[in-house]
């Protein structure tokens, strides 16, 4: 798939965080060039893909890699709103979700666990002891840390 030259950020920690499972369904609301949606199909061969992205190119290239992965990558162009009713569809039928959100607000009310992750895994849990104040100044130290220029990533202390 072309991803106009685009790396996902933290791909290896992201995958191994998430492991990938056969029979599990997984949502990138972010599809972008698609990056993480073709490394977890790739990861877990019996998994499936909803991808969503408001940029009706993003999901035309997508169309390529939905084509690699017949019946598993599901694209879907759509706003963050149309995630969430997903989502609580998702929830309704017992399915365990996992998504990757920036907001705090949303994730406060809407989901029971979090993983924070800036650069690096820093908390997983109940989402009220993860969205502490500690662990948001950390995060954005590491990321106000990380430079694109640096060899490896640094971590701010």
């Amino acid at each position: 798939m072309n991803t106009e030259g685009h790396v996902p950020v933290m791909l290896a920690e992201v995958l191994a965080t998430l492991a990938p499972q056969n029979g599990a369904t997984y949502l990138d609301a972010t599809f972008g060039g698609g990056g993480y949606a073709s490394a977890i199909l790739q990861a877990a061969p019996g998994c499936t893909v909803f991808a969503i992205d408001r940029d009706p190119d993003a999901i035309a290239r997508g169309a390529a890699l939905a084509r690699r992965f017949p019946g598993r990558l599901h694209l879907i162009e759509g706003r963050f709103g149309d995630m969430l009713a997903l989502l609580r569809r998702w929830h309704g039928e017992g399915r365990t979700i996992i998504a990757v959100l920036h907001d705090m607000d949303l994730v406060r009310r809407e989901f029971p666990q979090t993983l924070m992750l800036a650069r690096d895994c820093l908390a997983w849990g109940p989402t009220a002891q993860v969205l502490t104040a500690e662990n948001r100044l950390r995060a954005r130290r590491m990321a106000e840390a990380w430079s694109e220029a640096a060899e490896a990533c640094h971590r701010a202390a």
